[in-house]
């Protein structure tokens, strides 16, 4: 799934305002998530509600629990204004006597940038004067750069409920640990991370799924991040070779690798 990450750590954070959790719902009211599926794959992935892949089969119950935020610009208004903000001269919205500009990041690729294009167009649209940054590919893999954003960044991330985990504020990057932890954005929730420390403790299915559930709803709630779409993952094989069998659509295709065999 594609995600962006949003920087909460107060020494980084530009603009401020984003830790206003009004602030991020707006932003999300703001994306035309139909528009990014329909013009960069095609119309062939998914909106994305939820950072938990669709096909596993709790995923109704899910999805019935979390907060959506639908594209809407005059809701994305709303809440801007309710945070204290309001439009200048050109339209756009400021607040604390200056524009709320915030600056969003991609990976350099052609299909990146045209998705970093669609969503500052939305934001735009609803008065939300954002700006963008394409990371070249010489910083692409560096740690810091990528943990350091001031604003949005929006990465790649596997549509598996292990990867809620990565959400945990023992794994907040920072100078003391060379920034090799995965919350970039610095998101710092209790209640999450004691439901976070049950389901790693858990072994049945069903407590396990309860735990995602409930890890989701409050990610969903607060927005340390904003979903934007499932993309697609093709697999290539040959018809002659036996054996790949997933045991889940989340699982990973090598499993069971020391079975295959050419028939």
């Amino acid at each position: 799934m594609r995600y962006t990450e949003i920087q909460l750590k107060p020494d980084l954070v530009q603009p401020i305002a984003l830790t206003d959790v009004r602030v991020r719902r707006a932003l999300t009211h703001g994306i035309d998530m139909q528009a990014l599926v329909d013009n960069l794959v095609g119309g062939e992935g998914l909106v994305a509600d939820a950072m938990v892949s669709p096909q596993v089969d709790y995923f109704d119950t899910l999805n019935g629990s979390v907060t959506k935020y639908p594209l809407d610009p005059r809701a994305a208004q709303q809440l801007m204004a309710e945070a204290g903000f309001v439009r200048d001269a050109d339209g756009y919205f400021a607040g604390r006597g200056e524009r709320f500009a915030p600056e969003l990041r991609v990976r350099a690729s052609a299909q990146s940038e045209a998705e970093l294009a669609i969503m500052t167009d939305g934001w735009r649209r609803a008065g939300i004067a954002a700006t963008s940054y394409s990371i070249p590919a010489a910083q692409a893999l560096d740690s810091m750069v990528l943990a350091t954003f001031p604003g949005l960044s929006t990465t790649s991330r596997p549509a598996v409920e292990d990867q809620l985990l990565n959400l945990r504020s023992s794994l907040i990057p920072s100078a003391q640990n060379r920034w090799s932890g995965s919350n970039r954005g610095g998101w710092i929730n209790p209640d999450f991370d004691r439901v976070a420390e049950s389901f790693t403790s858990t072994l049945d299915r069903s407590e396990r799924n309860q735990k995602v559930i409930e890890m989701m709803r409050l990610v969903s709630q607060e927005l340390p991040g904003l979903f934007l779409y499932y993309n697609e993952q093709i697999v290539a094989g040959a018809t002659n070779l036996l054996g790949p069998a997933p045991i889940a659509p989340t699982s990973i295709l090598t499993w069971n690798a020391h079975a295959w065999e050419w028939a």
